[in-house]
């Protein structure tokens, strides 16, 4: 049994929100008694069907069982999103249960201007798991090559887990998203979707990338947005002087899940070699997704953005704290690094700013420091971030 970090609310509503497969489901039976607990599946057609039909059903069906009645769990809430108007009403009477709204999509309830009960829920995300969760259990070329989506990362046949990451590709993310009906030309957004995936962590060139797609660069805003909607991925700004700077400059977009990035490639079953490209820039997506889901589950506030000059100096990862202190983060997915293989990032981003630390964070076992420079192996560097 894996112990997750995320901190679920006894005595308040909240939405849990994650990708499917996360873990949503198990995590809330788990940490909810059944025996005082209402659960709802929405992914159950009966369910779905009958309170599609009749949202007003949910009022009888909780009320009417008040009684011993702690929690009302409801999963994948944003099928229906009317029926959080019905969740506002009960709230509001005596002796309501606490709500547990589990969803793998943001987009809907944004889309459906949903009633998202008035500052009375917390938002909770759960993603993949991650390298503190798994403790001893983690291996860093398996989280690479497959990912940490719990049943694809804790299968012990490779096979299998090739296996399930097609099938997530195929059923989960692209039947969820077609279900939504949140493309109008289905065909031209599968046609973008491994090239989203082939750059991952690049900077995007929505132009070139739109003739690629035989689309326009609004459209492929639109997918990414998407993307960024039903959880499976989200944008890293460049670092500005002001928001306006900000965003006339080209983010990057990250994939929630290295398995799946290979997945969406059709590399899925294919071996990962060290010392590759590949291997490199998924070290990379890796890295910062770990830092945002440190960021998350342990409520540090951390601001991340990239540096980027016309020049082409860069630094992979910006963190910025609540005190407004910066540090400059390159990632490099090498054993032994040395200060002439950075370039000159970390000198270009310190001429517009103090930078309380210079840190390079390697695959390598053995922290050390040269001209200012700290090298810090990955676990190193995420124990720093859970301290800061």
């Amino acid at each position: 049994m894996i112990s997750r970090i995320v901190n679920l609310l006894k005595k308040r509503h909240f939405f849990l929100l994650g990708p499917r497969q996360t873990g949503k489901s198990s995590l809330v039976t788990q940490g909810f008694n059944q025996s005082n607990s209402i659960y709802i599946n929405l992914l159950l057609s009966r369910e779905y069907t009958r309170l599609k039909r009749d949202p007003g059903l949910l009022a009888q069906d909780v009320l009417g069982r008040a009684a011993g009645i702690d929690y009302v769990v409801i999963d994948e809430v944003q099928r229906i999103p009317e029926l959080l108007d019905e969740v506002h009403q009960i709230i509001e009477s005596p002796n309501s249960p606490y709500f547990i709204l589990t969803g793998s999509s943001a987009r809907k309830l944004k889309r459906a201007k949903a009633n998202l009960l008035g500052g009375r829920a917390s938002t909770i995300e759960l993603f993949p798991l991650t390298y503190f969760e798994l403790s001893e259990r983690f291996l860093l070329e398996r989280a690479l090559t497959y990912g940490t989506l719990p049943k694809i990362y804790l299968e012990d046949n490779i096979e299998e887990r090739a296996a399930y990451l097609r099938a997530y590709v195929d059923n989960y993310l692209k039947e969820e998203i077609e279900a939504e009906a949140a493309v109008r030309n289905i065909g031209v957004f599968f046609r973008f979707l491994p090239l989203a995936a082939e750059i991952n962590g690049k900077e995007i060139n929505f132009s070139k990338l739109a003739r690629m797609c035989t689309t326009n660069h609004n459209t492929v805003k639109a997918y990414y947005q998407i993307l960024e909607d039903t959880l499976l991925g989200r944008f890293l700004w460049p670092l500005a002087g002001s928001t306006r700077q900000q965003l006339s400059k080209r983010p990057k977009f990250y994939l929630f899940d290295t398995g799946v990035i290979r997945a969406i490639l059709g590399r899925e079953g294919a071996p990962l070699h060290p010392s590759t490209y590949e291997f490199g820039t998924l070290f990379e997506s890796w890295i910062i997704n770990e830092v945002w889901r440190i960021n998350s589950y342990y409520k540090k506030n951390l601001q991340t953005f990239f540096y980027r000059t016309d020049d082409g100096a860069e630094v992979d990862l910006v963190l910025v704290d609540p005190a407004r202190k910066r540090y400059a983060i390159e990632i490099k997915s090498a054993t032994d690094v040395a200060p002439a293989d950075l370039g000159s990032g970390f000198e270009s981003l310190a001429a517009h700013g103090e930078l309380e630390k210079r840190i390079c964070v390697t695959n390598g076992l053995r922290p050390y420091s040269s001209n200012g420079i700290e090298f810090m192996p990955w676990r190193e560097l995420f124990e720093w971030v859970r301290g800061l």
